[in-house]
């Protein structure tokens, strides 16, 4: 038997170590890193997607937003008539231009549609000739709320030489989902 001293290093052992140390450390890769890897990397792919569809969406949202500002640009006017709440009398003011002794008659309010609402008017009033109702109708155009001339218009004759004119209005306007006041409301 061999004496061994201090110094000495078993040389079958230090590779049987050197052999089990390189043995444990691949299995650690392949057991630990790999799967960490693969796994990072479907993160990454994730991660890339959803960027990209954070980006598509973003961009989506500023075209819309655009698209969004243009139109009301576009339409400030009719923007603007929906959310006024209806002035009776500023409307006998404006009519009474040309119609004399306006009067409104409120038919019945209704929802139209799901953002809106809608006021039925009958308007009376007498003119001259009908060339002054035209010039009603015309001014209305140019009116600060919403509103539509419905048919039938009646022109009826009176005894002092005037025409008494009924025709069917119809307001429309903003309903204000938040509470049950309605911006279409009328000021009396």
């Amino acid at each position: 038997m061999k004496k061994s001293n201090a110094y000495s290093v078993d040389l079958n052992k230090a590779l049987l170590f050197i052999f089990i140390s390189i043995l444990m450390t691949i299995i650690s890769i392949w057991g630990f890193i790999i799967p960490m890897m693969k796994e990072y990397k479907i993160s990454k792919i994730t991660n890339r997607h959803g960027k990209m569809k954070f980006y598509q969406a973003n961009e989506y949202h500023k075209n819309r937003v655009e698209e969004l500002k243009k139109l009301t640009a576009d339409n400030k006017d009719i923007i603007e008539g929906l959310n006024s709440g209806f002035d009776k009398l500023n409307f006998k003011v404006t009519t009474g231009k040309y119609l004399t002794n306006p009067q409104i008659k409120y038919k019945e309010k209704q929802p139209y549609g799901k953002y809106y609402t809608q006021t039925e008017l009958t308007v009376q009033g007498r003119v001259l000739q009908p060339k002054n109702f035209f010039d009603t109708i015309l001014s209305l155009n140019k009116y600060e709320n919403l509103i539509s001339i419905e048919f039938p218009i009646k022109f009826v004759t009176t005894d002092s030489k005037e025409l008494e004119v009924f025709y069917p209005l119809k307001l429309y306007g903003i309903k204000d989902l938040n509470s049950s006041y309605d911006k279409s409301t009328t000021k009396k």
